[in-house]
């Protein structure tokens, strides 16, 4: 069993966070074509960091009505100082706001950071406050295994199944030794 800690990590990692490589920023692209088509009036982004994803969906006009949330002192500095704007503040485990009460979550790059006896409380978290669409950054679609001590695998699909989470679309992308994956999810009520 793991004894990572999640919140001393990013709070110790926050304070020198990698920028946005060209990586990240053709997935982004992918994003924002998506939120584009579909049109959500209102977004949530768990776990913003320092809000790269944010300042590319502001810069294309595509995020009215956007909040960020993290759980991390120095990741919500950081992205006040990056963005202008403070992210709300979460345990880490609870998400701050009523069921249903944004159209689209959107969590990148979170779940993997997600030790595995704390990963069904967090999707449920996810889709409690999910109105419509839950859009998942993460990696991989099978097991592979991940060396580093901050990094789990999870069974994203008996997640999504348990949270009556339907997938609308699977976009993947290389990564290294690993497939990234983006799921776009709709809620099944």
């Amino acid at each position: 069993m793991s004894q990572f800690d999640p919140q001393n990590y990013w709070q110790n990692r926050g304070t020198n966070y990698a920028g946005t490589t060209a990586r990240v920023e053709a997935e982004i692209a992918s994003l924002a074509a998506w939120i584009k088509k579909c049109q959500p009036a209102s977004i949530l982004d768990v776990g913003s960091g320092w809000g790269r994803v944010y300042a590319y969906l502001k810069a294309k006009g595509l995020a009215t009505n956007y909040v960020m949330v993290d759980f991390v002192d120095s990741m919500r500095q950081g992205c006040q100082e990056a963005t202008g704007v403070l992210p709300d503040k979460w345990d880490g485990k609870t998400l701050p706001y009523p069921d249903r009460a944004f159209d689209l979550v959107l969590s990148v790059d979170v779940l993997l950071h997600v030790p595995p006896a704390d990963i069904g409380q967090m999707m449920t978290e996810h889709a409690r406050v999910s109105r419509r669409w839950l859009y998942i950054v993460t990696v991989g679609l099978i097991y592979t295994p991940i060396k580093a001590e901050y990094c789990f695998w999870h069974d994203y699909l008996k997640l999504f199944g348990e949270n009556r989470l339907h997938i609308l679309d699977a976009r993947f992308y290389p990564h290294k030794e690993r497939m990234r994956a983006h799921w776009i999810l709709q809620k099944v009520e």
